[in-house]
């Protein structure tokens, strides 16, 4: 039977659904350069990882650009309504012709059909490349009727255009394709970012210490178990290492939360470097209780590092009032080469630049009047201890003397400089007393009985939770310097010009509008100037110093009269009195050596028992003996080499 119509159900098909068919048809036209170019990248991009950051550039701008341009130019288009609204659809020989809710008709006459696809659930009648109109199977009142449609209005009325069959399965295989090729982008973005490294290979990178090369594997795993307690705390960790101590403490947090054993100890030497002392001493005091409940042995390095807290805390309080003037970043093995000082305040120097035999591996001082040397000693099995050696006759010196008792201690006492009195020590030392590595401290000679006070750490700013040595002060211009690797790269310092309090003055935190902790680390020497201070003709003066000449300093001075002094021993007339003189240099020679064994015995006598004690007690009783027989002698001798030369000169110019 002839019909000369089919009428449908009223429908309607959502934006959504008309815009995923309108994507759809886009891919399909479009999937061989696609798929080419996505080719081509990943090629690229093992050739030069750098490719990857284009394809994530084109999958997250480029193709929501392009999306966005279907958007506007198609799915807005006027035409596109009568797939989006609501209406019943007329088929008959003239076309399809819409009637919406509204009464209003539109119709799209046969000619104006370019093309037909096939779907598994509708038929999509283009009016343009991307312009269709979309007709449901569900649409259709019964089978009957689509299949009438199919086989008469379409044979009869589109036989010339170009029809062809919408291949569903290959579209959805293009998706496929499509969907894992920026998958593999993605992976491959990883891989490279990752250096291609397992979470089992970063570990073991981490255990070699290369945070910076496992900490962007731990980062990629946090994304999937950001709650994990391990992966928080080696992430954690890597970022401590690189210094974000701001995001290291969101992860080590996680860490610690999570019972992750070492986290509370990260934590607290993280809360170190940031001065924030009483939060460390909270997180040294929670793995100390960590350890505790899991039965493990506390380290003694804990307590010692509590113990440092501790004085920070304390000495933050006390930050001294000090003017630092100028700073100067240089390599740590020669920054005594940049302590432009008078002549009048001694030199500081190595063995090289000294001109003086002391270990290679250490910082001396001469005082001016260059007749002795302080340096640090290296101890085998211990570190540096502060030690002395002294000019002998012939421009020869002596053996190497440790300090007296008061200044060395079991650990590292190293970086001498005396003021001009002789007596004012300043050295660095990394023992008891210390915040950090090596703080510098001050004593004096005690003259009465040749032994140094207690020495008094300096505080800050001078001292930080970092190494700190090498203060030294140029009485003369009133400058002194220091030395601190606060917060630089292995290998480099910073020196630190600033002018000395005649009396310690400290700042009131309350009254003070900058932080204490900037004041304390020296964030900016600015902050430690008075209002309107100006040392550019001071910096000037220093830079106007001159190398010392290297003078030629006598052997020795012996007078014979007034008006006749000796500094060489070729200037004797008399061989006797020569003899004589040299003896006496022997015998002073000797009774400095005695002097310091003494003094080693009573150390060891104040620590001993039993039959040590009596053994030391003798050894002391007759080293004193010998002492009190030497005493006399340099001098006796001296006076008869005197009178012996005196004699011969007479004789000779008579």
């Amino acid at each position: 039977m002839n019909r000369t119509h089919i009428e449908t159900f009223s429908y309607q098909l959502s934006p959504q659904y008309y815009f995923n068919r309108l994507l759809k048809i886009w891919l399909h036209n479009n999937w061989g350069w696609l798929l080419s170019f996505f080719l081509l990248l990943v090629g690229l991009s093992i050739q030069n990882p750098l490719f990857i950051y284009v394809g994530l550039i084109i999958l997250f701008l480029v193709f929501p650009m392009i999306i966005s341009y279907l958007w506007f130019a198609y799915a807005l288009h006027p035409d596109c309504r009568m797939s989006i609204l609501s209406k019943t659809v007329e088929i008959n020989k003239n076309g399809l012709s819409c009637t919406f809710d509204d009464g209003r008709t539109e119709s799209i006459v046969w000619e104006r059909i370019t093309r037909i696809r096939y779907t598994s659930t509708d038929i999509i009648f283009h009016l343009s490349n991307y312009i269709f109109f979309i007709l449901p199977y569900n649409s259709f009142k019964s089978n009957d009727d689509l299949e009438y449609f199919l086989k008469n209005f379409l044979a009869l009325n589109i036989q010339n255009k170009c029809i062809f069959e919408y291949n569903f399965s290959n579209m959805k295989m293009f998706r496929q394709i499509l969907k894992y090729s920026f998958a593999v982008l993605i992976v491959f973005s990883t891989i490279f970012s990752s250096s291609a490294l397992t979470l089992d290979e970063a570990r073991e990178l981490y255990k070699a210490g290369k945070y910076k090369e496992a900490a962007p594997v731990f980062k990629a795993q946090l994304k999937r178990r950001p709650n994990d307690g391990s992966l928080n705390h080696w992430y954690g960790v890597c970022l401590f290492h690189e210094k974000k101590y701001n995001e290291a403490e969101k992860y080590l947090k996680i860490g610690a939360k999570r019972k992750v054993l070492e986290s509370p100890h990260y934590l607290a030497d993280m809360y170190m470097a940031q001065y924030r002392f009483e939060d460390a001493i909270s997180s040294y005091e929670e793995y100390t209780a960590a350890l505790s409940k899991a039965k493990k042995q506390i380290p003694d390095s804990i307590g010692k590092a509590i113990a440092r807290a501790r004085r920070a805390k304390l000495m933050l309080q006390y930050v001294e009032r000090v003017q630092i003037i100028d700073s100067l970043i240089v390599d740590a093995d020669s920054f005594f080469k940049y302590f432009k000082m008078a002549p009048e305040s001694g030199r500081i120097g190595t063995n090289e630049t000294l001109g003086i035999d002391i270990p290679e591996n250490t910082i001396g001082y001469i005082p001016q009047r260059g007749d002795n040397v302080f340096f640090g000693y290296p101890l085998e099995g211990k570190g540096y201890e502060l030690c002395t050696k002294n000019k002998l006759i012939e421009g020869k010196w002596s053996d190497i003397i440790p300090l007296p008792n008061g200044v060395n201690t079991e650990q590292d006492e190293a970086y001498p400089f005396f003021l001009n009195d002789g007596v004012t020590l300043y050295f660095a030392s990394n023992g008891e007393g210390s915040i950090g590595g090596y703080d510098i401290f001050i004593t004096r000679l005690n003259l009465e009985n040749n032994t140094y006070l207690k020495p008094e750490n300096v505080g800050m700013p001078f001292n930080s939770i970092y190494n700190d040595y090498m203060m030294a002060i140029d009485e003369m211009l009133n400058i002194g310097w220091f030395v601190s690797d606060r917060e630089q790269i292995p290998g480099k310092v910073t020196i630190y010009l600033f002018i000395p309090n005649e009396s310690k003055q400290t700042y009131n935190i309350d009254e003070i509008k900058t932080d204490i902790k900037s004041l304390a680390l020296i964030r900016s020497i600015r902050e430690s100037w008075p209002e309107n201070a100006d040392y550019t003709d001071l910096l000037q003066q220093l830079d106007n110093i001159k190398e010392p000449k290297k003078e030629t300093r006598p052997d020795f001075i012996f007078a014979i009269c007034n008006g006749i002094h000796y500094t060489k021993l070729d200037q004797f007339v008399s061989l006797e009195a020569r003899n004589l003189y040299v003896k006496s240099k022997e015998l002073r020679k000797n009774i400095i050596q005695i002097e310091t064994k003494l003094s080693e015995l009573r150390s060891q006598y104040a620590k001993s028992k039993g039959t040590t004690l009596k053994r030391l007690s003798s050894e002391i009783q007759n080293l004193e003996s010998q002492l009190l027989t030497l005493y006399p002698q340099p001098e006796n001798y001296e006076n008869q080499a005197r009178k012996i030369e005196l004699d011969n000169l007479q004789k000779k110019y008579r």
